[in-house]
């Protein structure tokens, strides 16, 4: 197993802090930038989590910095434009690494789960977690509006109904959910 399958294995912990620094006072990610690990960068930008840069010139925290330093100059630049724009970085990454593709997958299979009744979204989520909500709406909707959610998350253009059909009964439903 190598260094960005580790990374994609921790990554899916909730409990991962990658700002939380080891104990020689270095984050995850400016480890990543002294080694030069490009891939595992990328993974990490791609998590959505909360990334800390660190403070200029601060030898212990500042991942772009020690990139330079190093003379991992792909690392520094991908560091440069993240820091510039987050969620343009992020979702390039993430389109580039195919992430959007196993996000879909995986709600893809959540979905069926819970609307065929295998998975149920506990009680104490529903308290205003989006995902929990999520979930439950799909859970609501018909058989074909399902299906048609389940092919646009995995990216498949092809649906079973029309989109105009398919946008009146999502926009039904939303109404419906915001008077109960």
């Amino acid at each position: 197993m190598g260094k960005v399958d580790c990374v994609r294995l921790l990554l899916a912990r909730p409990e991962l802090r990658p700002n939380e620094p080891d104990k020689w006072g270095n984050t995850a990610l400016r480890e990543a930038a002294k080694g030069g690990y490009i891939d595992v960068i990328r993974w990490l930008i791609a998590s959505g989590m909360d990334l800390d840069l660190g403070k200029p010139d601060d030898e212990l925290s500042d991942a772009i910095g020690t990139a330079r330093h190093r003379e991992a100059t792909e690392a520094a630049e991908l560091l440069e434009r993240f820091k510039e724009d987050r969620d343009q970085v992020r979702t390039e990454v993430r389109m580039a690494l195919g992430y959007h593709g196993e996000l879909a997958s995986r709600v893809f299979a959540l979905v069926v789960f819970h609307s065929d009744g295998l998975l149920r979204v506990k009680v104490a989520l529903k308290q205003g977690d989006p995902a929990a909500s999520f979930f439950n709406i799909a859970w609501q909707l018909p058989m074909e509006l399902q299906m048609v959610l389940c092919h646009r998350l995995c990216g498949s253009p092809g649906t079973l109904i029309s989109s105009k059909d398919s946008e009146v009964a999502f926009k039904a439903l939303a109404t419906h959910l915001l008077r109960s």
